[in-house]
């Protein structure tokens, strides 16, 4: 089902989005194959690689069983306000 109203998209996506295929609605079932078919598009090299404004930091924190290590990204410009973030457990 449908929304009844449609978001507005840029004029010059039209072509773009009407050549992308239909993306049925995301179950657990299908989540390991989706995140798999993703994969090789979404890792942390391509992304701070192709991206100039992104600093990406490693860093050692406390965990339950000893220190862990964890990456943060941010922005190489920002206001100086709070930004959220995302916490990413595997």
């Amino acid at each position: 089902m449908s929304p009844p109203w449609k978001p507005e998209y840029d004029p010059e996506l039209a072509v773009a989005l009407k050549a992308m295929p239909f993306m049925p609605p995301l179950n657990r079932e299908d989540l390991p194959e989706r995140r798999a078919a993703l994969a090789p598009f979404c890792t942390l090299d391509s992304t701070i690689n192709t991206d100039p404004e992104i600093i990406h930091e490693e860093r050692m924190i406390p965990g339950p069983d000893g220190l862990i290590s964890i990456s943060i990204l941010h922005c190489r410009r920002t206001s100086g306000a709070s930004r959220p973030g995302i916490y990413w457990v595997c």
